[in-house]
């Protein structure tokens, strides 16, 4: 026989779905699902080999195995949490496990505008980017459009990518790193490669863009990537032209899916940005050019969103982030701390005397002087490490090599992975050298840190103490200082636990330690800037100090993003920046750059990169700082310095001040520019009715709520009363041995309490429980399979039941109902349909018996499901009103099929509506399968008078 896909059939003892055929299965072959299981359940049967193969249809419920009201309901609640393949437009829902707000849809709606997905997401930090690729990752998997897929990120986020897909989306990947690839290959069998064998992947992009790794990937790479940073792997030089080589050779192939992902997309790299935009079209290169670009613009907006915060307003989704408090916080040096800074600024100078130049062999002067300058001002540990070493340049046959790799610890306008270890900084070795050496020693053993007694002031006075207590990440510039911080922060505040997380740790070390920290409440973290990419800290911090001040503010937002983002719990978060009153270093990068940026930010509602080489400007701040001629300068201070570094810091002043013209004039520019891709077009309205509607259909945070307490009591297992934070201990101790083994098999230990919340902004060491949480879907697979069982009246739950209640006024009848359909999309004109099983559940209901009023309205029937139950029948007369029940809804099974078949116009229209918004070609069609499933039967009675 030939079984459509949807009908059901009997093998081996249990009911199937039959599920739509894949192109490479042997013809015949049947794609099979439980009737009470899930897409991980699937199973393949050759209907040859198999002695009973034949149709089947669901059984309706027994009056027999009646139950009380309550446990029919969850039943109820069960169905609808075990749906995974919803019927609604977007297909996604029943495998995520948040609810995403409305402005994250709008790239999902652009991606479905596409044939072959080529999408650039740049919003702000903190707003969600990834949860906007998972989106597209799902929802395109759920279509069917692909089967594998791999997230190319820094080593520094792999593990961060494999739990955010696992958690929120449903999706087990591998991690491909250096350390984990050779232990994957050795799970397999043949020749497969680590992608065709594992579907799902996150890669570390320095592990797989050598040329061993790089050449087998491109052969076998997935059909879906996502490339997050995105704008690291488009700079060339700097470590970076293998990232770019793979990157743009997977972009060559047009038919693979690429989604690249990056809050900065252009950071004043001009060559990076058109690297950046070619991978999407090569024909918007040239927009990185100077020119009139208007029209490729508005053809680039279909392929690039990029969004600020001001641009979420119409939105309305003010609740989703904190409100930010930004403070700057001075502290003024006295004594020996003066002393060694005021003989640090004269060392420099004197070193500089004679190499009134940034170029050539004075170039290596001017890194090294700008080194000890920024490692003095950081704290006594740096500077007493920085004067301990030597130039690379003076150990190595070519100078230049050690001029290159210097600049990364010195500047900042490099990523945030860049060294954060203490620079060279010094040419040869003298007298007045080892002076300074000998005042950072004595310096770094001293209590009477003015920069650190600051610190502590803050962290007592605003941050730790105050109501309500903040707990903060203390981010600093080089590890010597972080480790310095810790030691002393551990020393003044006893009752915290508190960590230092430098790049000195690998990835994993950094994240046991984080992990370590946070078990304790109250908590400190200090890190360096390893930490201010990429990683979401959201739930266990909100501060963030600035113990150094950075001269790249896109560095300060880094850092601020760890914390102020999408999902952080606290309404506000506070960020504090310390600077030195007497410090020329601090006062011209604050004059310059960090105000001029917090200007054209408050101003324009954007943020933008510093347009100019980074060189330049780290070099120009510096001579303005060392050099510049004050009125009230000593003539004697004068004369250490020779007229052509006095010129040269008078021009470094007037450089400075054509970069702030420039930088405001780009801002501008950026503004208009972010107009167009701010996507405005794509209105909520346009969407959000119907993915409502399935999340209605899917079940609410308070039904999944409801179901785990409600259905666990039936079980005998009572939860605790919730704390402050909403956290609940689940007993499980005595929960049914059918449930048992499912939950040890997820790692549970039933011995202990379940320590869960239903609060995404909960105890962040509790287990959030969403629909598709393991435990959530382990409960209801096995809820429905007790209601489902032949178990007589020794089930749990059950599928039919009676209830006198106050709230019916006239005897009701509702009837659960699983509806199953038939799904079939063209994408385009001409193309094969592709068809997938969608189901939802549902429920119908008929008022009186003699003249029967059926109701069909969601809100009506939802409004009888809740009425409260005053007392329940006998058992006879139990059986009496379901057996009329049964028998009329036996009568009327045309009226069920028309409401499947307005349950399918009324789907096709959804979906029809989602894609006009969004732009999308194609058609669909919905497609009821009949008979419909009666899953359950409930008899609501008015109470006697």
């Amino acid at each position: 026989m030939t079984y459509l896909p949807g009908s059901l059939i009997s093998a081996r003892g249990r009911e199937w779905i039959v599920q739509p055929s894949e192109p490479d299965l042997p013809e015949g072959t049947l794609r099979l699902r439980p009737l009470s299981g899930t897409a991980d359940d699937e199973f393949l049967l050759d209907p040859n080999l198999e002695p009973d193969v034949r149709s089947a249809s669901f059984p309706p419920p027994d009056p027999e195995q009646a139950g009380t009201y309550v446990q029919a309901l969850h039943l109820r609640n069960a169905l609808r949490l075990s749906l995974r393949t919803g019927a609604g437009p977007f297909r996604c829902f029943g495998n995520l496990a948040f609810s995403p707000r409305a402005y994250q849809l709008v790239p999902l709606m652009m991606a479905l505008r596409q044939k072959n997905v080529r999408l650039l997401i740049a919003d702000d930090v903190g707003i969600g980017k990834t949860i906007e690729a998972g989106l597209i990752l799902r929802e395109l998997l759920d279509r069917g459009e692909i089967r594998r897929a791999a997230v190319l990120c820094p080593a520094s986020l792999v593990s961060q990518w494999i739990t955010e897909l696992a958690i929120h989306f449903h999706i087990q990947a591998q991690a491909v790193t250096s350390v984990s690839a050779a232990s994957l290959e050795r799970k397999m069998t043949g020749n497969e490669s680590i992608f065709d064998y594992y579907p799902f992947t996150v890669v570390s992009l320095d592990y797989i863009k050598s040329d061993r790794n790089a050449g087998r990937f491109e052969q076998t790479a997935p059909e879906f990537i996502i490339v997050d940073e995105a704008h690291s792997c488009t700079q060339l030089g700097g470590g970076k032209q293998l990232r770019w080589q793979l990157v743009n050779k997977l972009a060559d192939n047009s038919s693979r899916h690429m989604l690249f992902v990056t809050a900065t997309p252009h950071s004043g790299n001009q060559t990076g940005f058109a690297n950046l935009l070619s991978l999407l079209h090569q024909q918007f290169r040239e927009l990185a050019e100077p020119g009139d670009h208007t029209e490729q613009r508005r053809e680039l907006a279909r392929y690039f969103v990029q969004r600020r915060r001001a641009d979420l307003n119409e939105w309305k989704d003010d609740d989703a982030f904190p409100k930010r408090e930004i403070s700057e916080v001075t502290y003024r040096l006295d004594g020996p701390w003066k002393t060694f800074l005021t003989d640090v600024l004269a060392y420099c100078r004197k070193l500089l005397k004679g190499h009134g130049t940034t170029s050539g062999r004075d170039y290596v002067y001017w890194y090294a002087t700008l080194g000890l300058l920024r490692c003095a001002s950081s704290s006594p540990a740096a500077a007493e490490l920085a004067l301990q070493n030597r130039l690379t340049a003076n150990e190595e046959s070519d100078e230049a090599q050690g001029e290159n790799a210097d600049e990364s610890r010195v500047v900042d306008f490099e990523e945030a992975e860049s060294s954060d270890t203490a620079p060279a900084v010094v040419i040869s070795a003298n007298a007045e050298l080892k002076a300074l050496l000998q005042q950072a020693r004595d310096l770094a053993e001293r209590k009477d840190d003015p920069k650190l007694a600051c610190l502590i002031k803050l962290l007592k006075d605003e941050l730790l103490y105050g109501k309500p207590g903040f707990r903060p990440i203390i981010f600093c510039r080089f590890v010597a200082t972080a480790n310095y911080v810790a030691k002393a922060l551990q020393k003044s505040f006893k009752d915290y636990a508190v960590t230092a997380i430098t790049g000195e740790q690998d990835v994993d070390a950094r994240n046991a330690a984080l992990e370590l920290l946070v078990d304790n409440p109250k908590h400190i973290l200090v890190a360096t800037d390893c930490l201010a990419e990429g990683l979401n800290v959201q739930k266990d911090f909100d501060a963030v100090v600035h113990y150094d001040l950075l001269w790249n503010p896109s560095r300060h937002q880094q850092r601020e993003g760890r914390v102020d983002r999408f999902g952080q719990h606290s309404p506000t978060v506070r960020c504090a920046l310390l600077y030195g009153q007497d410090n020329p270093i601090d006062g011209m990068v604050l004059k310059v750059i960090s105000r001029k940026a917090k200007q054209i930010s408050d101003a324009l509602g954007v943020s933008v990169s510093v347009p100019a080489d980074d060189k330049r400007v780290s070099l120009a701040i510096l001579q303005a700082a060392l050099f510049k001629q004050e009125e009230n300068q000593p003539s004697q201070q004068l004369m250490l310095f020779s007229e052509e570094q006095l010129n040269a810091g008078n021009e470094a002043l007037k450089d400075l001040e054509t970069l702030q013209a420039t930088w405001e004039d780009a801002a501008n520019k950026e503004k208009a520019n972010r107009t167009i891709f701010a996507q405005r077009s794509l209105k909520p309205e346009d969407v959000m009715p119907e993915w409502h509607k399935v999340e209605g259909a899917f079940g609410s945070q308070d039904d999944i709520r409801n179901f785990v307490i409600g259905s666990l009591a039936e079980m005998g297992v009572k939860a605790n009363e919730p704390d402050k934070r909403g956290t609940i201990s689940l007993p499980l101790a005595g929960v049914q041995p059918f449930l048992q083994e499912r939950l040890r098999d997820l790692g549970i230990d039933i011995a202990k309490p379940y320590r869960v919340c239903f609060d995404s902004k909960g105890d962040a060491r509790a287990e959030t429980l969403t629909r598709s949480h393991p435990f959530v879907a382990q409960l209801a697979s096995s809820v429905l399979e007790n209601a489902l069982e032949d178990t007589g009246t020794q089930g749990f739950f059950c599928r039919c039941a009676t209830a006198v209640s106050p709230d019916i006024s006239v005897i009701t009848r509702v009837f659960l109902l699983r509806l199953r359909h038939r799904l079939e999309i063209s994408l385009r004109a001409g193309a094969p349909a592709r068809t997938m099983i969608v189901e939802e559940a549902s429920a119908i209901a008929v008022k009186g018996v003699r003249n029967p009023e059926w109701i069909t309205d969601v809100e009506s029937v939802e409004k009888l499901l809740h009425v409260i139950p005053s007392s329940n029948l006998t058992g006879e007369a139990v059986r009496f009103q379901l057996d009329k029940a049964m028998a009329f809804i036996g009568d009327n099974n045309a009226v069920l099929e028309d409401y499947a078949a307005g349950r399918a116009r009324q789907l096709l229209s959804d979906h029809r509506r989602v894609r006009d918004a969004a732009g999308a070609t194609g058609t669909y069609a919905v497609i009821p399968i009949l008979p419909v499933d009666i899953m359950g039967a409930f008899v609501l009675l008015p109470e006697e008078e």
